[in-house]
């Protein structure tokens, strides 16, 4: 970069600008913050989450992180609670923001199970939040800070205190528009089984029994993200922009009412990038002689105490790895085979949110053990629900490592108790898109063997998808979600066992035996002696 072209560069980044915008996302997000986290604890999702399973599902590359003692858990999960406060209000922010994101950085690691997107994302804001100075007005510091004195307080920040929030916040919305081309997308087909549904207004029921209503939402969530981001980047179209990220929020929240904060954390987000003295220009519509708003709406611009350069270069390097690692993450499933809308491998922490409709078939998806045991060869169904909480048993058929984990702690519960050449099988009927359902796993594949990999897909152990996509229907179609969506445009049916191999001798010995007691290993651990 030319010497001059690289000085404004350095001197754009440290222009100062109005920290009222900054401050009001440190506040809107900490109360986020505090409504996921208190509400979880009401909802019970932290004990079901955190507590009620026999084994800690990892990630790959953070085995090493343990889980704490009952106890420590609940204590470090409230003492996130009381950061998230005190962060909030503005209170020693830059200690409480730090704690709070240590204790949120251990909670959404330590237990690979409870992978959310919107939670990623959090946990990725909060980090940028330890390197603003995001307190500087509207907060507890600043009044103490300021009480005395009879001038304005000073309530200017660097550009790149903005600056790093609005680049993260372009490499989420463009991979989640990126992500969406796929043959999965692309064909309708994630949105037609989705937007079948009578929980809606009759109105919007109605409006998406029409399949050219469902292709005009398909395409348009690609554009809002692949147009409407680099848009956000330009002061005369950003409003606009802005207001269009807006309705497609509100609308998600409408329409998927599962993904909790996630959209309107984004649209907090997405508020930075506007003009940073936002805010301020708001509170036009408040009576000036209220003392308080008075005081918000005015500022008075300072000069900025300027890094050192060793700082300076520090620092900056640091964002800048930071911001790479995050634009390089989210592709790596683009060099890694297999097909990740199948196989999950790359699925998280690249922004491939609510992509495709899978279904698991429960009523055909079995974990068993085969072992010997005093020279008499045996095989169990493993009752789940003695293992694993509600949501791990959710996650565990839909991510194949989060399955070789439990593969791999079933081996060693076995042959804690005597049991020798163990064998656990995964038979897991799973579809993708509407297509005929059919086997994940290989069914002879053991996976108490298999290796974990964070870079390659495990090598006969998970099957290639065998079926096409179910047929479309034609643009002007009108489908009655109730009659003929999953038995004209989705397959949803099963064969079964196949013809042979170890499940087809399964359901010969369960047509054949009747269930027996079970055998309790352990207080919460046990597994079924019956379905032999």
């Amino acid at each position: 970069m030319p010497t001059g072209l690289l000085h404004r560069f350095r001197e754009k980044l440290a222009a100062p600008q109005d920290a009222a915008s900054l401050a009001l996302f440190r506040i809107t997000f900490g109360i986020m913050m505090l409504y996921h986290y208190v509400g979880s604890w009401n909802k019970g999702h932290f004990h079901d989450e955190y507590l009620s399973s026999d084994l800690q599902f990892t990630y790959a590359f953070a085995t090493w992180l343990p889980k704490l003692p009952e106890p420590y858990l609940i204590g470090a999960y409230w003492a996130l609670i009381v950061f998230a406060f005190l962060f909030t209000v503005g209170f020693a922010y830059r200690t409480s923001i730090i704690l709070f994101t240590l204790l949120q950085t251990y909670f959404f690691f330590v237990e690979a199970a409870n992978y959310l997107n919107h939670m990623y994302m959090a946990w990725l804001l909060a980090v940028l939040l330890c390197c603003v100075p995001a307190a500087k007005i509207w907060s507890i510091d600043s009044w103490l800070h300021n009480r005395n004195s009879a001038n304005t307080p000073h309530a200017t920040i660097p550009y790149w205190c903005i600056a790093i929030f609005a680049i993260q916040l372009e490499i989420i919305l463009l991979y989640a528009g990126i992500a969406k081309i796929n043959p999965e997308w692309l064909g309708g087909y994630t949105l037609r089984a989705w937007l079948q549904s009578s929980r809606y207004w009759d109105i919007v029921q109605y409006a998406f029994s029409y399949e050219f209503v469902i292709m005009c939402a398909t395409y348009t969530a690609i554009l809002i993200h692949l147009v409407g981001a680099p848009l956000l980047l330009f002061k005369k179209t950003r409003v606009y922009a802005f207001f269009a990220y807006c309705g497609f929020h509100f609308a998600n929240h409408y329409l998927f009412p599962a993904i909790s904060i996630f959209p309107f954390m984004t649209i907090t987000a997405t508020t930075l990038v506007l003009d940073p003295s936002w805010p301020r220009k708001m509170l036009v519509i408040f009576n000036q002689d209220f003392g308080i708003v008075r005081s918000m709406r005015t500022y008075k611009e300072s000069a900025l105490k300027p890094m050192s350069k060793t700082v300076q270069y520090g620092f900056g390097s640091a964002l800048t790895i930071w911001l790479i690692i995050q634009a390089i993450i989210p592709a790596r499933h683009y060099v890694l085979d297999g097909y990740v809308y199948w196989d999950r491998l790359g699925h998280q922490f690249s922004w491939q949110m609510m992509l495709i409709d899978r279904e698991v078939d429960k009523r055909w998806s079995r974990i068993s053990v085969c072992s010997t045991y005093n020279d008499k060869p045996k095989c169990h169904w493993v009752q789940l629900k003695h293992h694993l909480g509600k949501e791990a048993r959710k996650e565990l058929f839909k991510y194949p490592d989060l399955t070789i984990q439990f593969a791999h702690f079933m081996r060693h519960k076995y042959e804690e108790h005597g049991y020798e050449n163990i064998k656990v099988y995964a038979w897991i009927a799973q579809s993708i898109s509407g297509r005929k359902l059919q086997y994940f796993f290989y069914p002879d594949a053991d996976l108490s063997r298999a290796d974990r990999s964070v870079f390659t897909q495990q090598g006969g152990i998970i099957m290639p998808i065998i079926h096409p996509l179910p047929k479309q229907p034609g643009i002007f179609d009108r489908i009655d979600g109730k009659k003929g969506l999953r038995d004209d445009y989705a397959y949803w049916e099963f064969d079964g066992f196949p013809k042979d191999g170890p499940a087809a001798i399964y359901k010969r010995q369960l047509q054949e035996e009747e269930p027996e007691h079970e055998v309790q290993f352990a207080s919460k651990t046990s597994v079924s002696k019956g379905h032999r």
